[in-house]
């Protein structure tokens, strides 16, 4: 205050000696009085504030001066005030005077904005004035500056927080109502701050209407408390709460935030919690239904707690309806349990999983979390598999259908898994439908046996295949590989063959090779395929064979033709996968050479000998040949009366054997029928050779012609009448013609 003494005092000097800080030339205006609020305030003007009044004093120093009109031009950080009008408008205060003698004053009043950045200091501002010294003279410029002091400040500030009143602190249960708010305000200020309200409204963890209270003072440098009414939410925890409280002060506000502190005096706490109850854990696994979780919670405070309802709802991966459990008392350090019923979702891994718990004191409502463990797990193996075939000593193999195949399964987990799906798609050796099994519950270490059947693929092979099976339960899945082995096999084998004949020759037909052929395996062979290849006319088309038992013998005859020419031909044949050539020796058949000898026939001759010379010209013996005289309808073998039944034979002639070089004369009796048509007639000589015990013969066909001509007499029938044929009797026509035309010719010469 004494350094606003002393500027004030310097101004008046500058002001009574008419000193201009804004001009070189003298003026009779000068300022001798600056104050704030009003001339005996002590208050000073601070940072922030609006419409604060400003009191100018002016005074005439010099001769009078008439239409006098004067007010203050301000600049940054001070700014006009304002006045209220309906709207907010600004305010510049002009005073005027018809006259203002010489040492008259004038007090002028204005309202000052100012800047909230402005700062502590003496700021030069004008006082814009004019007037005349005489009425007949011209207007004259009478401004002057004036200094202007800046040098208060507050600071209003929270300094504590609680709940009571008069210093005396409460400890309410959350939810109590209504329960008083203090708050200790200070002022670090150098200016006492005066007539300041303070509007609170209520956040949480506080509520109700907004409340306002009015502070007279706050002292530079000083404390005041002030108190609100307040609502207690239910749900209050521990900590730190943000608060903010609104003030205004000579038209100035603003807001001031502070924390507010809560500590409880009793604290519901989980020990821990588990599934199972009363301490008997279980090994809990997805799927699981209606199923205890154990929770243990203890009041950790100093304070009995009575009436405490937990409220359970269960979160993934349990699920369940809400439960609620009530406890009449808790006192200090004492445990309960509360159990509640769940189910485990289907899939859920082992693990460690947050579940909330809410409690409820009186209206107050508290959360807490807490872990429960899952760790029970199946662990589903194969403990073997194998093959089966209920009937006989055969073993399962390459092209078996529909066979059992049997795994043997087990679960060495902690948990009896319920309603496992096993499913089993057959791989490379076997084949089929994928097939599913279902079971109720598969117990710790107790193996059960899964059947399924499957086919084996004809071309597998002996050895230990990898199979996989698909499990799955309550959303659990899985996969499990295992070995199976295949032992039952095949094996075909070609034992031996023959020939029939051993030999053959060229274009001998219908020969013979007869293969052995055995299934030496465990197993059945499916589908054989009996087959022949080779250059030789092969007349067999592939056979395959359905089943094949094993250690069953099979004889397969191969029917083939010989060529035109001679040599080592092979024949390829195929049982199954097994191959083996036989080697046919093929010679040059014997050449047969036949001759005929017929005389030329007339209709109605008998017993006309025809003759036939066959020769065999080699390489080898001809062996049981018979002879067969095919002739037409015109000719007919002669049969003695005496010995009607030799024709039967007449037309088999049979030779054993005819070698190299021998040569022999066949010579046959015919008949020549009465009415057989002179001409050109052709005739068969039938050759069948037996060569080589062959089972279809060789045959070879002689053809031959032989003529039927007209005789000039014939003798009809029996009677041995002489008789003219017609050929004959058309020539005695056409002479006896020739006759007559030549008669008549000669008389007509003769008239002539």
């Amino acid at each position: 205050m004494k350094k606003i003494a002393i500027f004030l005092a310097i101004l008046v000097l500058v002001s009574a000696f008419g000193y201009s800080l804004s001009s070189a030339e003298a003026t009779p205006i000068v300022v001798s009085g600056v104050y704030w609020f009003s001339e005996n305030s002590t208050m000073q003007a601070v940072p922030g504030m609006n419409n604060v009044p400003l009191f100018l004093t002016v005074e005439n120093n010099g001769p009078t001066i008439y239409n006098f009109t004067a007010y203050i031009v301000l600049k940054n950080p001070f700014s006009y005030g304002f006045i209220i009008n309906g709207s907010e408008q600004l305010q510049k205060t002009v005073i005027n005077a018809s006259e203002l003698p010489s040492g008259y004053k004038i007090q002028i009043m204005q309202l000052v904005n100012i800047s909230p950045e402005a700062r502590n200091g003496i700021y030069i501002e004008n006082l814009f004035a004019y007037g005349k010294y005489s009425t007949s003279y011209p207007i004259e410029n009478l401004s002057t500056t004036f200094l202007l002091p800046l040098n208060g400040n507050v600071n209003i500030f929270v300094a504590s927080s609680y709940i009571g009143e008069n210093g005396q602190l409460l400890n309410p249960i959350p939810g109590e109502n209504p329960v008083p708010l203090t708050l200790v305000l200070g002022n670090s200020g150098n200016e006492p701050v005066t007539n300041v309200t303070f509007t609170y409204i209520p956040s949480y963890p506080f509520y109700g209407n907004a409340q306002k209270a009015i502070l007279t003072a706050i002292p530079e440098y000083g404390y005041v408390p002030v108190t609100f009414m307040v609502n207690f939410s239910n749900n209050v925890r521990s900590g730190y709460y943000l608060q903010k409280i609104q003030y205004t002060y000579y038209n100035d506000s603003g807001s001031i935030t502070f924390n507010f502190t809560w500590s409880e005096n009793y604290s519901i706490s989980i020990l821990g919690a588990y599934i199972g109850y009363s301490g008997n854990v279980i090994n809990g696994i997805g799927g699981m239904k209606n199923i205890p979780v154990s929770i243990e919670i203890a009041n950790t405070g100093t304070e009995y707690v009575s009436n405490v309802t937990f409220i359970y709802s269960p979160e993934y991966p349990f699920y369940g309806l809400v439960q609620r459990k009530q406890i009449p008392l808790i006192v200090p350090f004492q445990t309960e349990l509360l159990t509640f019923v769940v189910s485990i979702a289907n899939g859920t891994l082992d693990g460690i999983y947050n579940q909330t718990l809410e409690t409820f004191i009186g209206s107050n409502l508290s959360r807490m979390e807490f872990s429960v463990q899952i760790n029970g797990y199946s662990d589903i193996i194969v403990d073997g598999s194998f093959l089966n075939i209920s009937s006989g000593n055969l073993v399962p193999g390459p092209g078996m259908r529909d066979i059992p195949i049997n795994i043997v399964i087990s679960n060495i987990g902690n948990t009896n898994p319920t309603n496992i799906t096993f499913t089993y798609s057959p791989e490379y050796p076997f084949y089929g439908q994928k097939q599913e099994l279902n079971i109720p519950v598969l117990p710790e270490f107790k193996p059960i046996t899964l059947t399924y059947f499957v086919s084996i693929f004809s071309n597998a092979s002996d050895g230990i295949y990898q199979q996989e099976i698909y499990y799955d339960f309550s959303g659990y899945n899985g996969i499990v590989k295992f070995s199976t082995s295949l032992i039952g096999y095949s094996n075909i084998s070609i034992q031996g063959y023959f020939l029939n004949p051993s030999y053959v020759y060229t274009n001998q037909t219908f020969n013979a090779v007869t293969f052995s052929i055995i299934n030496s395996g465990n197993s059945p062979a499916f589908n054989v395929t009996l087959q022949a290849r080779s250059s030789l006319e092969i007349v067999n088309t592939p056979m395959n064979i359905s089943l094949l038992p094993p250690h069953l013998p099979l004889n397969y005859t191969v029917y083939y033709n010989s060529p035109s020419l001679p040599g080592i031909y092979y024949i390829y044949f195929f049982a199954g996968n097994k191959e083996i050539a036989v080697p046919v020796n093929v010679i040059q058949s014997p050449v047969l050479s036949i001759k005929s000898n017929f005389p030329t026939l007339t209709p109605g001759e008998s017993k006309v000998q025809v003759t036939f010379y066959l020769e065999n010209r080699g390489p080898s013996t001809i062996q049981s040949m018979q002879v067969h005289f095919v002739y037409p309808e015109v000719l007919d073998l002669y049969v003695s009366s005496d010995n009607p039944l030799g024709g039967l034979f007449l037309n088999n002639v049979t030779l054993a054997s005819v070698k190299p070089g021998q040569n022999f004369t066949l010579p046959y009796i015919i008949d020549v029928a009465d009415n057989a048509i002179p001409g050109k007639y052709t005739g068969e000589l039938v050759i069948i050779i037996m060569e080589n015990n062959t089972i279809r013969p060789i045959l070879e066909t002689f053809y031959f012609t032989f003529q039927i001509s007209t005789p000039f007499f014939s003798t009809n029938g029996t009677s041995g009448v002489l008789t003219l044929s017609n050929i004959t009797i058309i020539i005695l026509v056409i002479i006896i013609i020739a006759l007559v035309g030549m008669y008549i010719r000669q008389i007509r010469k003769k008239k002539s």
